[in-house]
């Protein structure tokens, strides 16, 4: 039910309505809950990952540095954002005249400040061949992205060096070059006659060296895209 009502037992209490002296929900079979922490747990309520403080009883005024204060009693609630500074009235009004529990006392609830989880360091591990816009797809993942770094093997781009000096320095720092088996050393190498046999072998053996180099730069995850 959404109607609820809360009150301080002593242990061993009957979930009765005797206990309560009200009846919520006449005629619906109730449950009893027990908030850990004693009184001061009903100031702070941890519900589906967001925690909210208590800030006012209905006619109070609430102070929420967040700005998020939900209005109402048990599990009816309406939320509103409010983009005032100081105190908002914990009244409907302040929540466009919405009563979400017509007839029963109410409370406002501040929502306490997220954590923000810290991005994970992602590198990504390609094999590319004749790149159709490399700085494009450069900037689209260092920068809206924000990969980490990438880790680029280069085959049978005769034209590579051309298009690799034309980046900007900023994005050709974040890029690890490989040409065939050993690091980019300026030398272009033949293209592998069975290219398309040994694909998966050689996108295997790539991750491994990047896997190999990534810890250094303290990538956490290796992502194996394409380059087009």
């Amino acid at each position: 039910g959404a109607a609820v009502v809360e009150a301080e037992l002593p242990a061993g209490a009957t979930c009765s309505v005797a206990s309560f002296g009200t009846d919520p929900a006449p005629g619906i079979r109730k449950v009893c809950q027990c908030a850990e922490g004693g009184a001061s747990s009903q100031l702070v309520r941890s519900e589906l990952g967001v925690e909210w403080s208590l800030c006012a009883r209905e006619g109070g005024a609430c102070a929420c540095p967040s700005q998020r204060v939900r209005f109402g009693v048990g599990s009816r609630w309406v939320v509103s954002g409010h983009a005032t500074q100081g105190s908002l009235p914990c009244l409907a009004g302040s929540f466009r005249g919405a009563d979400p529990a017509a007839g029963e006392s109410k409370e406002c609830w501040c929502e306490r400040g997220r954590s923000r989880a810290e991005a994970a360091r992602v590198a990504i591990v390609m094999l590319s061949r004749r790149p159709p816009d490399l700085g494009t797809w450069l900037r689209y993942h260092l920068g809206y992205a924000q990969v980490q770094h990438v880790f680029i093997q280069v085959e049978d781009t005769p034209e590579f060096n051309q298009t690799w000096s034309g980046l900007p320095l900023a994005d050709r720092q974040r890029v690890t070059l490989w040409r065939g088996s050993t690091a980019c050393s300026g030398a272009a190498e033949p293209r592998p006659r069975d290219d398309y046999e040994s694909l998966q072998a050689r996108q295997i053996a790539a991750m491994r060296r990047a896997k190999a180099e990534a810890a250094g730069l303290g990538a956490e995850w290796l992502v194996h895209l394409d380059d087009d």
